[in-house]
């Protein structure tokens, strides 16, 4: 490459060019000088997806002490993910303070969007988004599981963690992103809406009445929803949500 080093970015060469002159442009870089290769990593515009693929060589070459913070945790977080074995110094999916709040929320943000992600970044992410909304209570974040969710469901892939994971913020705001899919879905996906929420279809009403419906009994019944703990692996057809039974309500299902 005839660039100069400062006008290098990863995150660039990756999406223009693949994953394979990405990590190659990389090692060539390590192998030339330790401190080219640390200025790339440390680079602004990276991004999670492309800290994983080069996650090889920053092992080989021994980089990680040298980026940042945030990226530093970062890989130590999909260590930890994705080896049962690995001992981290710092278990930063228990609490692990700001920094490793604001490493999990890059790490999402920058990847919840990856086209064809792998099966072990999958992973990551599913974990990254239990974690954030389990411990560190982050709701901040719910719009963008949404839309993965409905990613993940187009490309065939599985989303039963996702959705018990987002589910867990017991956050009504949750049952709204998920609605406000409808009046731009189709059959198919109406259906995997219903679903999520709970409704029992009303056949004379297209999705965006039905949204329209559903959005003035959630903002009506919002203070009396308590959110269950069910599964899809529990159940084919979990109830997220029910009526306080003091109010003396049925099952908003």
């Amino acid at each position: 490459m005839n660039q100069s080093e400062s006008t290098i970015h990863l995150e660039n060469i990756r999406v223009e060019q693949g994953d394979e002159v990405c990590i190659d442009e990389f090692r060539k870089a390590a192998k030339r000088s330790r401190a080219e290769a640390v200025k790339l990593l440390n680079d602004n515009s990276m991004t999670f997806p492309c800290l994983f693929l080069l996650m090889p060589s920053i092992e080989e070459f021994r980089l990680q002490q040298q980026m940042y913070t945030k990226y530093a945790i970062a890989v130590e977080v999909s260590k930890q993910i994705l080896n049962e074995n690995y001992n981290p110094r710092k278990d930063y999916l228990k609490n692990g303070g700001e920094k490793a709040h604001e490493t999990l929320i890059w790490m999402l943000t920058t990847g919840y969007q990856e086209n064809k992600p792998a099966e072990k970044f999958q992973k990551i992410i599913d974990i990254v988004v239990s974690v954030l909304i389990h411990i560190y209570h982050e709701t901040g974040i719910l719009p963008q599981v949404a839309e993965l969710i409905f990613t993940r469901r187009i490309r065939g892939e599985n989303v039963h963690e996702l959705i018990w994971a987002y589910f867990r913020s017991r956050e009504t705001k949750s049952l709204q992103f998920i609605a406000e899919k409808l009046p731009s879905s189709d059959l198919a996906e109406a259906d995997f809406i219903y679903d999520l929420l709970g409704i029992s279809h009303d056949t004379k009403l297209a999705p965006a009445e039905e949204y329209e419906k559903y959005i003035v009994w959630l903002q009506e019944n919002e203070n009396k929803l308590v959110f269950n703990e069910e599964n899809k692996q529990y159940t084919s057809r979990p109830v997220v949500c029910r009526m306080d039974q003091i109010e003396g309500k049925e099952n908003a299902t």
